[in-house]
């Protein structure tokens, strides 16, 4: 799975530099292929691309605080080369399951700094990712959708004044694009 979502990363970035993706991992602990994994996530420390793992469960968790690797970039033998950054928070939910505040917090710690260090490695600074609502452009549908939806509920226009109308029920569902005309050989390797 996350070898699928490097391949549309990388041919996402291709289109816009300007976007961030998070692949979210819910898992019992258990990895079947743990230099497959490593590869995957090397791979992914060069691509706008920050995972975060959430163990659930009671197993032994130390293969995933393996990947998180905070201490020690991963090696892919396969890439023959080092993470270039530290893209990977792991979070053990029975830890934080008490409190959604130091769950949350804990979850999206790293998440600020790691796509900073992506961008810094590649000359980009937090100005140029500024981006007004008018300035972006919808590089896929659900952007394009996602947009017109927060343009019909809000006013980002004038950002000192709140949503005061009410939501449509058609707000509150995006119609599902047709894939089957989709030529997957130009996204996959």
């Amino acid at each position: 799975m996350l070898r699928t979502w490097n391949d549309m990363v990388q041919y996402e970035y291709a289109n816009n530099k300007l976007k961030y993706y998070i692949f979210l991992i819910l898992t019992d602990g258990a990895i079947h292929d743990i230099d497959d994994t490593v590869d995957c996530i090397v791979e992914s420390s060069y691509l706008p691309i920050s995972i975060i793992i959430i163990g659930i469960g009671n197993a032994n968790f130390s293969a995933m605080d393996f990947l998180d690797a905070d201490d020690e970039p991963l090696f892919s033998t396969k890439l023959q080369k080092f993470q270039e950054r530290d893209n990977v928070q792991f979070v053990e939910y029975g830890k934080f399951k008490h409190s959604e505040q130091l769950l949350a917090r804990e979850t999206l710690e790293e998440l600020p700094r790691q796509m900073l260090d992506f961008y810094k490695k590649r000359g980009v600074t937090p100005g140029d990712l500024a981006a007004t609502f008018t300035d972006m452009e919808a590089r896929d549908y659900f952007s394009k959708i996602g947009m017109d939806f927060v343009a019909r509920t809000s006013r980002l226009h004038d950002p000192t004044q709140t949503f005061t109308g009410s939501y449509e029920e058609s707000d509150l569902y995006m119609p599902v694009p047709d894939y089957t005309n989709v030529n997957y050989a130009k996204i996959t390797k």
